[in-house]
């Protein structure tokens, strides 16, 4: 194990990482052990610390390639690397592929003790299993009747709430629920992998992901062929009450 005996702190997000690169000479020579670096993963803003995606480096330090280089010339230098990560800082956004897989799948989900969930609350044991998030400005009996409504995202592809700038996942294993409002049989594909999808309560997360990825893949198929899409449109546009889809790439 690597024990950092000096540090110098490298603001890469300000600097890029051919500028922070060109300075490892100069820290080896000045007696550093490590390279202090400043966030690096994919965030929201120039500070770095609302993390969006905790799987990659970045563009403003050059993507996974450009934060690798850096490395490298520290290495060279024989400087190490110390990341800064502050866990709570880490934006419970859609654009974090693991807190969406966590509002799609709850506890069955890969990701769902990466979050400091509560998933068992003493004070409200008719909450078990769930995570209930503070958004809704009314009752949901009020906001669903105004606000919510349901639609498809096409870039990953997913069905989706949305309420005015928010959007939520819908659990995979209740697509078929729109299969009522639908007339067009090339979206039975859909429903069918939607019902080999187990349910959350007591379901594996390997099984639960598998049939997620049919169901993406039955989607996908439907997003791609228009006569296919502009039936599941319609669909949701009577699901939301109002002969048109909340429908948006």
């Amino acid at each position: 194990m690597r024990t950092p005996i000096s540090t110098y702190r490298l603001q890469v997000g300000s600097i890029g990482v051919a500028e922070a690169s060109a300075y490892a000479p100069y820290l080896a020579a000045l007696g550093i052990s490590d390279a202090y670096v400043s966030p690096v993963l994919r965030a929201g803003s120039d500070h770095g610390y609302d993390v969006l995606d905790p799987s990659v480096a970045d563009d403003r330090v050059g993507g996974d390639a450009g934060f690798a280089d850096l490395a490298r010339r520290l290495a060279d230098e024989g400087l190490g690397v110390l990341l800064d990560i502050v866990p709570n800082h880490m934006a419970v956004s859609p654009e974090n592929p693991w807190w969406w897989d966590v509002l799609e799948h709850g506890r069955a989900s890969r990701f769902a003790t990466f979050f400091d969930i509560t998933w068992e609350p003493p004070e409200a044991p008719e909450l078990s299993g769930r995570l209930v998030l503070p958004v809704l400005g009314s009752s949901f009996g009020q906001e669903v009747r105004s606000s919510i409504t349901i639609g498809v995202d096409d870039t990953r592809p997913a069905l989706v709430a949305r309420y005015h700038d928010r959007t939520f996942p819908i659990d995979p294993a209740t697509y078929g629920a729109v299969e009522a409002w639908a007339e067009e049989s090339a979206l039975r594909g859909l429903w069918s992998a939607a019902s080999r999808v187990p349910w959350r309560d007591g379901a594996q997360a390997d099984e639960r992901s598998q049939a997620t990825a049919g169901v993406r893949t039955a989607l996908h198929r439907i997003v791609d062929d228009p006569a296919a899409r502009s039936a599941l449109v319609s669909a949701l546009g009577l699901l939301n009450g109002s002969g048109e889809s909340a429908v948006a790439a």
